[in-house]
C-alpha cells in the first residue's frame, strides 16, 4: 500500500482498478440521469395530464440520482481520496434530500398511507396532492425542482472525475518513469 500522508504517491495498481470500474458505472449511471432528465423535461402535459404518471418520471429520475451515487461511494475505499469523495458525497446529499425523501416515500407508500413512514413530518393527507411546474413537483410537502438536482448530480461527477483524473494521471507518470 502507498503512505496516504502523501499526496504525491500514485495509487497501486489494485486501487486504480477499481476506481477504473467505478467510473465506468458512474459514466453509464449519468446515461441514465440524463435519459430521465429529458423525459421530466420534455414531458408533454397537454398529452398527459397525469401528475402520477409525472411523479413516476420523477421517481425513475431519483432513482438514477442513486445509481450515480452508488459507484462514487466506492471511492470511499481508497484511503487517499477517501475525504475528498466524502465530502463531494455530503455535498451532493445536502443538495437533493428532497429528492431522498420523495424516494422513500414512494418506496415504502404502504407504511406512509398508514403514517408510519420514516418521515414522521410526512402525513397520509399530503401523498395525495401533486402540482407539477415547469422546473418539478410539490409533492409530499416537499419541493422537486429538476434542475437544482441536476446542478447538484453535475458538481458530484465532475468532483469525482477530478479526484480521479489526478490520481490515474500520478499513476501513469510513476509507470513512465519505471520504464525509463
Amino acid at each position: 500500500m502507498h503512505n496516504t500522508k502523501d499526496n504525491n504517491c500514485p495509487l497501486t495498481a489494485r486501487e486504480i482498478a477499481i476506481l477504473e470500474d467505478s467510473q465506468y458505472f458512474v459514466n453509464r449511471a449519468v446515461d441514465g440521469l440524463n435519459l430521465q432528465r429529458g423525459r421530466l423535461v420534455n414531458y408533454d402535459f397537454s398529452i398527459r395530464d397525469d401528475p402520477w404518471n409525472f411523479l413516476t418520471d420523477v421517481y425513475f429520475y431519483i432513482t438514477a440520482l442513486k445509481r450515480l451515487r452508488q459507484p462514487i461511494l466506492v471511492g470511499r475505499k481508497v484511503a487517499k481520496i477517501k475525504v475528498k469523495v466524502e465530502n463531494a458525497i455530503n455535498n451532493f446529499d445536502n443538495e437533493i434530500t428532497n429528492a431522498r425523501n420523495m424516494r422513500d416515500i414512494l418506496e415504502h407508500v404502504d407504511e406512509y398511507i398508514q403514517n408510519k413512514g420514516r418521515n414522521k413530518q410526512i402525513r397520509n393527507a399530503t401523498l395525495y396532492n401533486v402540482i407539477y411546474t415547469e422546473s418539478g413537483i410539490h409533492w409530499a410537502n416537499m419541493t422537486f425542482d429538476i434542475y437544482q438536482t441536476q446542478e447538484a448530480a453535475y458538481q458530484l461527477y465532475t468532483s469525482y472525475r477530478r479526484i480521479l483524473k489526478k490520481e490515474f494521471k500520478l499513476y501513469r507518470e510513476s509507470k513512465s518513469k519505471k520504464l525509463t
